[in-house]
């Protein structure tokens, strides 16, 4: 198997530090990709969920402990297409949903069912040994 350790390995010396790094990108993505897959999650739709069910009290700005969808690409600094797409992917996943925001008609409620909280869960612990297994020299 191929760690972001061996894929930062270069025999040759002449390869630009910008191939590196695409090289290590390309190893980590395959290698979450094949580990998400077992729970249906892409990473995108994985980071999306973490904001989600994260416990929302601790983030700034957001007073009614409630998650407006709008709020989400500005806390993971992501396109709001790209958010908007995922979140219309997890909700079809059964993994949230959407209630209307009563304070503005034009926007939504986001929350994780119980099947997404659960998903989560799960995931995150195979995120989580996967990072660490980087880490390790």
């Amino acid at each position: 198997m191929v760690t972001i350790s061996t894929a930062m390995q270069n025999p040759n010396t002449n390869q630009s530090l910008s191939y590196q790094l695409w090289r290590l990108n390309t190893v980590w993505q395959n290698t979450l990709r094949k580990r998400l897959s077992k729970f249906e999650l892409t990473y995108a739709e994985y980071v999306v969920m973490s904001v989600i069910v994260m416990d929302i009290k601790n983030i700034p700005d957001i007073k009614r402990r409630a998650l407006k969808q709008k709020c989400v690409p500005d806390l993971l600094n992501l396109n709001k297409k790209l958010v908007s797409k995922t979140i219309r992917s997890l909700r079809d996943k059964g993994l949230i949903y959407r209630v209307e925001d009563m304070f503005d008609t034009r926007g939504f409620i986001v929350f994780p069912t119980a099947k997404g909280k659960r998903t989560f869960t799960e995931a995150s612990k195979v995120v989580t040994e996967f990072d660490k297994m980087q880490s390790k020299p």
